[in-house]
Protein backbone atom coordinates (compact mmCIF):
# COMPACT_ATOMS: atom_id res chain seq x y z
CA UNK A 1 0.00 0.00 0.00
CA UNK A 2 2.86 2.06 0.63
CA UNK A 3 4.21 2.43 -2.68
CA UNK A 4 0.79 3.02 -4.36
CA UNK A 5 0.08 5.95 -2.12
CA UNK A 6 3.41 7.38 -2.48
CA UNK A 7 2.84 6.79 -5.91
CA UNK A 8 -0.02 9.15 -5.34
CA UNK A 9 1.41 11.95 -3.27
CA UNK A 10 -0.31 10.66 0.15
CA UNK A 11 1.25 8.55 2.68
CA UNK A 12 -0.48 7.21 6.17
CA UNK A 13 0.37 8.80 9.10
CA UNK A 14 1.69 5.62 10.97
CA UNK A 15 3.25 2.37 9.74
CA UNK A 16 4.20 -0.78 11.15
CA UNK A 17 7.18 -2.49 11.13
CA UNK A 18 6.50 -5.24 8.82
CA UNK A 19 5.48 -4.54 4.96
CA UNK A 20 3.58 -8.40 4.44
CA UNK A 21 0.31 -8.00 6.26
CA UNK A 22 -2.73 -6.91 4.92
CA UNK A 23 -4.18 -3.59 5.92
CA UNK A 24 -7.40 -4.73 7.35
CA UNK A 25 -5.15 -7.58 9.57
CA UNK A 26 -2.96 -4.66 10.61
CA UNK A 27 -5.85 -2.95 11.55
CA UNK A 28 -7.49 -5.52 13.53
CA UNK A 29 -5.16 -7.29 15.30
CA UNK A 30 -3.62 -3.33 16.63
CA UNK A 31 -0.38 -3.12 14.81
CA UNK A 32 1.04 0.12 15.29
CA UNK A 33 4.38 2.11 14.00
CA UNK A 34 6.33 4.32 16.61
CA UNK A 35 6.01 7.72 17.88
CA UNK A 36 4.72 9.04 20.98
CA UNK A 37 1.88 11.49 19.37
CA UNK A 38 0.60 8.42 17.04
CA UNK A 39 -1.97 5.86 17.91
CA UNK A 40 -1.98 2.21 15.98
CA UNK A 41 -2.56 1.96 12.18
CA UNK A 42 -6.92 1.22 13.63
CA UNK A 43 -6.56 5.10 14.79
CA UNK A 44 -6.41 6.50 11.07
CA UNK A 45 -9.83 4.41 9.80
CA UNK A 46 -12.36 7.38 9.41
CA UNK A 47 -15.33 3.97 8.61
CA UNK A 48 -15.72 0.09 7.32
CA UNK A 49 -17.78 -2.36 5.99
CA UNK A 50 -17.55 -5.14 7.47
CA UNK A 51 -19.32 -8.83 6.01
CA UNK A 52 -21.22 -10.02 8.99
CA UNK A 53 -21.47 -13.63 9.65
CA UNK A 54 -24.77 -14.02 7.47
CA UNK A 55 -23.21 -12.68 4.76
CA UNK A 56 -24.91 -8.71 5.01
CA UNK A 57 -22.40 -6.19 4.64
CA UNK A 58 -22.55 -3.47 7.42
CA UNK A 59 -21.53 0.36 7.49
CA UNK A 60 -19.91 1.84 10.38
CA UNK A 61 -17.72 4.83 11.32
CA UNK A 62 -17.55 6.89 14.46
CA UNK A 63 -21.11 8.57 13.51
CA UNK A 64 -23.16 5.48 12.14
CA UNK A 65 -22.63 2.52 14.48
CA UNK A 66 -20.13 3.69 16.57
CA UNK A 67 -19.80 1.67 19.28
CA UNK A 68 -19.89 -1.25 16.28
CA UNK A 69 -17.23 1.33 15.05
CA UNK A 70 -14.93 1.28 18.03
CA UNK A 71 -14.78 -2.21 18.71
CA UNK A 72 -14.62 -3.68 14.49
CA UNK A 73 -10.89 -1.76 14.52
CA UNK A 74 -9.89 -4.23 16.54
CA UNK A 75 -11.56 -6.80 16.65
CA UNK A 76 -9.22 -9.59 14.95
CA UNK A 77 -12.37 -10.44 12.69
CA UNK A 78 -14.44 -11.48 15.64
CA UNK A 79 -17.51 -8.92 14.64
CA UNK A 80 -16.96 -9.78 10.75
CA UNK A 81 -14.39 -9.63 7.72
CA UNK A 82 -13.23 -6.39 7.04
CA UNK A 83 -14.48 -5.63 3.64
CA UNK A 84 -13.30 -1.97 2.82
CA UNK A 85 -11.89 0.60 4.92
CA UNK A 86 -11.78 4.34 4.58
CA UNK A 87 -8.68 5.28 6.19
CA UNK A 88 -7.58 9.36 6.66
CA UNK A 89 -4.40 10.00 4.89
CA UNK A 90 -1.29 12.88 4.82
CA UNK A 91 0.45 14.08 1.96
CA UNK A 92 3.47 11.90 1.32
CA UNK A 93 6.78 12.03 3.24
CA UNK A 94 10.43 10.91 3.50
CA UNK A 95 11.70 9.33 6.50
CA UNK A 96 15.36 8.79 7.12
CA UNK A 97 16.43 5.50 8.83
CA UNK A 98 19.87 5.96 10.90
CA UNK A 99 20.98 3.08 12.56
CA UNK A 100 23.62 3.54 15.30
CA UNK A 101 25.39 0.12 17.47
CA UNK A 102 25.65 1.50 21.00
CA UNK A 103 25.92 0.02 24.65
CA UNK A 104 22.80 -0.57 26.58
CA UNK A 105 23.72 2.27 28.80
CA UNK A 106 24.90 4.62 26.64
CA UNK A 107 21.56 4.03 24.71
CA UNK A 108 18.98 4.26 27.98
CA UNK A 109 21.04 7.49 29.00
CA UNK A 110 20.28 9.51 25.16
CA UNK A 111 17.22 7.84 24.79
CA UNK A 112 15.56 10.76 25.37
CA UNK A 113 16.85 12.97 22.70
CA UNK A 114 16.26 10.14 20.14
Amino acid sequence: LGHLLRDRGYGMMNLGDINKQALAGAVSTGTHGTGLGLGSISTQVEGMTLVMPDGSLRECSATKDPDLFAAARVSMGALGVIARLDVRLQPAYKLKLTKQPMELDECLARAPER
